[in-house]
């Protein structure tokens, strides 16, 4: 048997392993939300394709675009796609040494999270140049936009409020459950979506009282034969957004106006 035969068998069952290490662990999570707030009866409006290949860390819908940040040290990159047909129209990559994560936009600007650095990356939305990078301390995971501020996830049951001309820091506010890690964010209808790590569940949380008033369950849509945790929250028209995952081989369209209204917006 050639090397790379060895090798690309070694790959293959080393993919298996940690895909098995990952289902045993979500196992173990059912228990942590027994008592958990309602589950949200939602509707998938459509479906469509999504590269596999891609470590989801944000989707983005933006004036006809869709944009998704893809994570992984050596892979991390921002792509750029014509929406509805989802013609690839531009990628951006980043640095080894960079893992992105979460994006957003305000005034024009593209921001793209990194997980470990502390940095975060501005680009110009309309043609993805990098206009500069802020650095900020800690961790980003997840970033939305809400009102005049960003707000960002580190994995905590937190949320960090930060200003979008500089991206300084403004405020803080945690869940009163600290089991909650909230990964990428998306605000829509006066809620903030949060996939909540490592489920496959999408926290729906009061934008102005930080309340949580139900969660989406995506378990059912986990689709490809490598599809990690459900990751990746676009707001589209109201009641509905789009949502994917990990390594997914599908993105889903879904209404999710059944869900709690918030309480006040």
């Amino acid at each position: 048997m050639q090397a790379g035969s060895v090798q690309t068998m070694c790959t293959e069952k080393l993919k298996q392993y940690l895909q098995i290490v990952v289902m045993l662990l979500f196992s173990l999570y059912p228990l942590v939300y027994a008592g958990d707030k309602d589950i949200c009866q939602f509707q998938v409006v459509e479906t469509l394709p999504h590269d596999s290949n891609n470590f989801t860390q944000g989707l983005l819908l933006y004036q006809g675009k869709l944009f998704e940040s893809v994570g992984g040290y050596g892979e991390s990159k921002l792509i750029e796609y014509q929406w509805p047909n989802l013609e690839k129209k531009q990628v951006v990559e980043l640095p080894r040494k960079l893992f992105a994560e979460g994006i957003a936009i305000a005034d024009g600007r593209l921001f793209q999270l990194t997980w470990k650095t502390g940095d975060v990356i501005v680009y110009r939305a309309h043609d993805l140049s990098v206009e500069r990078t802020y650095f900020f301390g800690g961790q980003g995971w997840g970033l939305a936009l809400y009102g005049d501020r960003l707000v960002r996830s580190d994995g905590s049951h937190c949320l960090y409020y930060h200003r979008t001309n500089n991206f300084h820091f403004t405020r803080m506010v945690c869940l009163p459950k600290k089991q909650y890690r909230l990964n990428a964010l998306a605000v829509q209808d006066g809620v903030i979506y949060a996939n909540d790590y490592p489920t496959d569940r999408i926290l729906r949380i009061d934008q102005k009282t930080h309340q949580i008033l139900d969660t989406i369950d995506l378990t059912a849509l986990r689709s490809g034969y490598y599809a990690g945790i459900s990751n990746g929250i676009a707001a589209m028209s109201s009641g509905e957004i789009l949502v994917t995952g990990k390594n997914w081989d599908k993105m889903y369209r879904i209404d999710v106006s059944a869900c709690r209204a918030a309480t006040a917006k």
